[in-house]
């Protein structure tokens, strides 16, 4: 069985920093303005990966097992 996201030897991110990453890039689309500072650079820098990470993650192209609540309620930062 092929091992994926947080079970992944490799992986740097867990369920949870996935979660908080795409919780920052919703935060960004909603108050564009309030968050210049969630580019994918930064998001990538605090959590000491790739910006093509952080990229796959928002395009749902990696980690896609870890979604947001319906709701969108995020946990404050």
């Amino acid at each position: 069985m092929h091992k994926f996201g947080e079970n992944h030897s490799n992986s740097k991110l867990n369920n949870e920093d996935v979660l908080l990453i795409k919780q920052l890039v919703e935060e960004r689309k909603i108050l564009k303005q309030k968050f210049k500072n969630l580019s994918d650079e930064n998001i990538a820098k605090k959590f000491s990966v790739s910006r093509s990470a952080i990229r796959d993650i928002r395009e749902g192209k990696r980690w896609g097992h870890v979604q947001l609540p319906i709701n969108n309620q995020t946990k404050k930062l």
